[in-house]
């Protein structure tokens, strides 16, 4: 089908002043957008058929002015955009939708890219969520625009780098239906966690120049341009920008064809990025002498037992990196093949916490010099050593075997090592255990250490006990200590054998390599855990029926334990959540296992907000944890005080 440039149909933005103030400047990005605008009536593209959204500089208004004058032009503000890509789209149709932005953007957490709004402020961050307008685009909500052409010159640098704390609001916009025959292409100015360079001299974006000398490459009469060559044609512009050392920007795009209903993504980036070899940034992480005193400190340290672990957690948000070397430092050699330098120095910190604590030491003392100049926040690095080196104390809680009160031995574990904290030579009561918890977590808040976590263990008739209750005395008043830390419960170690530990070892590394997927997360009602159900299982939600009672769930939990199964949620109340799965389900699938113990502590907290609903999935909500890879050491007596 030959396209016309006649029937050519084209969204511009232009952003350079944003509300939020001087510190968000851009000069370039409004002038910019009037040179892709005036290409495309050079090639044919009719002015009326050219929406310009644009919000300038005070200093490059009037030549704006005078370049859109032939324009319809309107500002770049949040009700105007989405005005012209809503209202202003569904009334109209094309052969070809060309769709064009310049300005800031960033990468939220869950890999959304999103676009700044013009009338974006410090605390109303108002922005496009691209992934969302793509996604729409492609569907039926836009079944008069068949064919896509966008392009995007912005940043896509990690929110966390941004210092931004607050979540942004999210914008969506209304998908329809699959729809066949569908083509969109999409480039980027830069990959995941990349500044877009803007050349404020020549009042330009280094993308949008690249892309500018591309397509007045294109000969005139030649339509659709083509957008592989336009591509190609940038690419070879920053390899050789690269090789120059002027930046380390690397372009990525993304190419959806759809025939016949069958849908499939063609490319999800550009092979230099699924490489992530050193000539994808034109040079390696690192510069000469920074990675000689790395490799100095990594020469005398003790290898890691779990290289490949290390590894994996550290490159688990980064797209094709080489499957981990069985070496320490060939493995830091593929990590400063990597475009982002955060993931090589994640690496090193989770390096950094284990048991060598001259390599700790001497490690740290190299990142505190050198983390900075790759723009890697040691802040973001100090709070990953703290997690990584969290404190947990394990409290072994059992009825007293004479009187009343109950048995209590506790032990802290830090740095993979653990000891004894407390021995009761006399029954405690709760209110007893409430204040040596207390006394345990003064002295972790006084070293400054992370949140710990608090493991009750305690026989399978007790661990339904609302621990997360309890009543800690801090210095400045009394908490339950479920609002505190996360808190978690553990099976009693003198119930499971010697297959049922192989089994719980097995699936506790089954579940720490990967996020809970739906084929390993299983929900059952207390009066049905069949030991064959539950052998494939990685965790599981619980439900407490109707016909439940204390007696049937502690049977149902000595049953899970028999059968390996290392995590298991349920609701402690018998409401009516007990069996409905969904609730359980949401919080286990897709979870890491690292992460469950804070996910739950977080849930308890919402679910305690003067606003949550009754059914929130937070209330009461008991996370069963058989970690068996800690298993507490001897008991060691101590006489009376």
């Amino acid at each position: 089908m030959i396209l016309s440039p006649s029937n050519t149909r084209a969204v511009v933005v232009g952003i350079e002043q944003y509300a939020a103030g001087p510190d968000w400047r851009l000069s370039g990005p409004a002038l910019d957008a009037c040179r892709f605008a005036h290409w495309l009536v050079s090639r044919g593209v009719p002015v009326a058929n050219i929406d310009l959204l644009l919000a300038p500089l005070p200093e490059n208004a009037a030549e704006v002015r005078r370049r859109a004058a032939s324009f319809r032009t309107v500002g770049a503000d949040q009700a105007s955009v989405r005005e012209v890509l809503t209202t202003g789209l569904f009334g109209t149709s094309s052969e070809l939708l060309i769709v064009y932005w310049g300005g800031h953007g960033v990468v939220d957490d869950g890999d959304f890219r999103r676009l700044i709004y013009a009338d974006a402020t410090e605390r109303d961050k108002r922005n496009l969520n691209l992934g969302s307008l793509l996604a729409a685009l492609r569907s039926s909500a836009y079944a008069r625009h068949r064919r896509q052409w966008v392009l995007v010159d912005a940043c896509t640098t990690l929110v966390q780098g941004q210092g931004w704390a607050m979540s942004l609001p999210d914008e969506r916009f209304a998908e329809g239906r699959i729809e066949p025959e569908r083509e969109q292409y999409v480039l980027f100015a830069a990959s995941p966690g990349q500044i877009a360079v803007n050349d404020t001299a020549h009042r330009t974006g280094l993308f949008s120049d690249a892309v500018r000398r591309a397509i007045e490459e294109i000969p005139r009469g030649m339509w659709p341009p083509d957008p592989v060559l336009v591509r190609d044609r940038v690419n070879e512009r920053f390899q050789r920008l690269r090789a120059q050392g002027r930046t380390r920007q690397v372009p990525s795009h993304l190419w959806f064809r759809s025939q016949q209903a069958d849908d499939r993504l063609v490319f999800v980036a550009d092979p230099v990025d699924r490489r992530a070899t050193s000539a994808a940034a034109g040079c390696l992480l690192l510069g000469y002498d920074e990675a000689a005193r790395l490799r100095t400190i990594l020469d005398g340290a003790m290898a890691p037992d779990d290289l490949a672990a290390i590894y994996r957690d550290a490159t688990r948000n980064v797209l094709g990196m080489p499957p981990c070397p069985d070496d320490l430092w060939l493995a830091v050699e593929a990590l400063r093949g990597a475009i982002n330098p955060a993931p090589l120095f994640e690496f090193l910190v989770r390096v950094a916490s284990g048991p060598d604590l001259v390599t700790r030491k001497r490690l740290w003392e190299w990142m505190r010099a050198t983390a900075p100049q790759w723009s890697v926040d040691l802040g973001v690095l100090t709070e990953l050593e703290n997690r990584l080196r969290r404190t947990t104390l394990l409290l072994n809680v059992e009825p007293a075997l004479l009187g009343t009160g109950f048995d209590v031995t506790a032990w802290s574990y830090s740095d993979g090592d653990g000891w004894q904290t407390a021995a009761g030579d006399e029954p405690w009561s709760w209110q007893e255990i409430g204040a040596h918890l207390g006394r345990a977590l003064r002295e972790i808040v006084a070293v400054g250490g992370y949140t710990p976590v608090i493991e009750f263990r305690m026989p399978f008739a007790m661990l339904d006990t609302a621990v997360e209750k309890l009543e800690v005395d801090l210095s400045a008043g009394d908490y339950a200590v479920g609002a505190l830390c996360p808190v978690v419960v553990r099976p009693p170690d003198h119930q499971a054998g010697p297959v049922s530990v192989s089994v719980t070892k097995r699936k506790w590394a089954e579940f720490a390599a990967g996020p809970a997927e739906p084929r390993t997360v299983g929900f059952l009602d207390t009066t049905a855990a069949e030991p064959e159900v539950l052998r494939p299982l990685l965790c599981l939600g619980l439900g407490q029926g109707r016909k439940s009672t204390p007696d049937s769930l502690a049977a149902a939990l000595a049953a899970l334990a028999e059968a390996g199964v290392p995590v298991v949620l349920w609701h402690r109340a018998l409401d009516i959540r007990g069996s409905d799965p969904a609730p359980l389900r949401r919080i286990l699938r897709g979870r890491r296992l690292d992460d469950l113990p804070d996910v739950v502590h977080q849930q308890r907290l919402a679910a305690r907000h003067p606003d949550a609903p009754v059914d929130h999935p937070g209330r009461d909500v008991v996370l069963l944890w058989a970690d068996p890879d800690r298993a507490a050491p001897r008991q060691c007596w101590r006489p009376p005080a």
